[in-house]
């Protein structure tokens, strides 16, 4: 798993700093692995995904994953990690609500009103340099004023601030319980933009239904079994697409729920800072 990026540790942060685009963009330049990435609206992807055209049900459910797949922005006001830190999270689960939304928009309403909580996996150490500090520091009121996901920022996409975003709400689970090296984690974000919900519901729910059919159809033996698809946001930058040209291999670590494994993976897709 990539390291993420840290801008501007060291200096001063400004407390109402927004997403520093700008400075990302800069650090990028300085990436020698920007060529080896897919932008995901490019000839290029279209023509990498050629291949898998012949089982459209692994076509379609690469570009959902791509729909799902944001970039995490942590802005931090306080002088012990002052600067940005940007990652890359994965929606997994949608629920609805109706009660008082706790998006920064809606603080100063006490009216009821329906919104959606939206649960994400990344890696703590996008939230924090020492992940195992991370785990028992973070606390609600750190998520809910530093914590965002901004949504289809791609290679058409100019200006992240114009993107749809989601609020940090809060931490909901962690790899503490399971003893392996690892820091995944997952974070509700908030919305009460209901069209956008209702758009990333639907997405889910196709997601989900052709994971199975392409889990299936997986089982047996097959050409493109064991390659790797990686969608991320190198830098805090565009979405990117990254492609490994051999098989991965897997080193289960843990049986949890049931039949369920965590595995590690290893893989020769190219990454970068971000891409967790």
């Amino acid at each position: 798993m990539a390291e993420p990026v840290w801008i501007g540790v060291g200096e001063k942060a400004n407390a109402n700093q927004d997403f520093d685009n700008k400075r990302l963009k800069e650090k990028g330049k300085e990436c020698e692995k920007d060529k080896y990435y897919v932008p995901v609206n490019s000839d290029d992807l279209k023509e990498m995904l050629k291949p898998v055209r012949s089982n459209m049900h692994l076509h379609d459910l690469i570009l959902k994953m791509v729909k799902l797949t944001g970039l995490i922005s942590v802005t931090f006001k306080d002088l012990l990690i002052p600067g940005e830190g940007t990652g890359t999270g994965f929606i997994q689960r949608i629920r609805r609500v109706l009660g008082r939304c706790p998006c920064p928009e809606c603080k100063d309403h006490t009216n009821t009103r329906r919104y959606a909580i939206l649960s994400v996996a990344t890696a703590l150490h996008v939230l924090h340099e020492d992940p195992e500090s991370c785990k028992s520091t973070i606390d609600v009121k750190f998520i809910r004023e530093t914590v965002k996901m901004i949504l289809d920022y791609d290679d058409k996409t100019k200006d992240p601030e114009k993107c749809p975003s989601l609020y940090g709400y809060r931490i909901s689970d962690t790899d503490k319980d399971i003893d392996v090296n690892s820091d995944w984690c997952c974070i509700e974000f908030v919305s009460h933009k209901m069209d956008l919900v209702s758009d990333l519901e639907k997405t889910l729910t196709e997601f989900q239904d052709l994971q199975k059919t392409v889990y299936n159809y997986f089982k047996q033996d097959h050409k493109y079994k064991g390659h790797v698809i990686i969608i991320g946001h190198p830098h805090g930058l565009q979405k990117q697409l990254s492609f490994s040209k051999t098989m991965a291999e897997r080193k289960p670590l843990k049986e949890v729920r049931d039949t369920q494994r965590w595995c590690r993976y290893k893989y020769d897709a190219t990454t970068c800072q971000g891409f967790s």
